[in-house]
């Protein structure tokens, strides 16, 4: 049984153009209406594609700081220490006038834009108990995130909204329970 070859025989050489069936290949305008189209499609897409970008890297550095406050009782039991979160705009820097020297600021790794304001006291003892507070995380792209720091071990409590939502419940924690001596 015979072999049949695809192509030229040995020796013949390349078909010649003039052999080639008509209306194979692109011509050169068709090969440029498809580079003016994805052009025009990338230039298109490349603000979107930034703006996604800006909004994940917000993401995560948010979920960064909330891992932060969640470690808040952990850490006070690691290290031995009473922290408190400060406050740069209150006077008292937040820690509180009923509250003695034993309470440390937390050192909050805040990625830079972001701010965190601390709406009712935070502290934590150095057994790790939280006694709970709210904060609003703040930063100029993003709307403003209010949370609750929910007292014994100061879990993330779910977001209350913006600057415009009903103000969290006051803990009282900057002042001495009945029956506990304040350290």
């Amino acid at each position: 049984m015979p072999t049949t070859r695809s192509g030229p025989r040995p020796g013949q050489g390349p078909v010649p153009a003039s052999r080639l069936p008509a209306g194979t290949g692109f011509t050169l305008l068709e090969m440029l209406v498809v580079l003016v189209l994805a052009g025009a499609l990338v230039a298109l897409a490349f603000p979107n594609l930034k703006g996604l970008y800006g909004s994940v890297a917000r993401n995560t550095e948010r979920a960064h700081i909330l891992d932060q406050l969640a470690a808040l009782g952990r850490d006070a039991i690691a290290y031995r220490l009473a922290y408190f979160l400060p406050d740069p705009a209150r006077e008292d820097n937040g820690l509180g006038a009923a509250w003695g020297a034993e309470f440390q600021p937390y050192p909050l790794d805040l990625p830079e834009g972001w701010r965190l304001r601390v709406d009712a006291p935070v502290h934590v003892r150095a057994n790790g108990v939280c006694l709970g507070g709210a904060v609003t995380l703040l930063h100029d792209d993003v709307p403003p995130t209010r949370l609750t720091l929910e007292a014994p071990l100061c879990r993330v409590g779910a977001a209350l909204g913006g600057d415009d939502a009903p103000a969290a419940e006051p803990n009282h924690a900057d002042r001495p329970r009945p029956g506990f001596a304040a350290r």
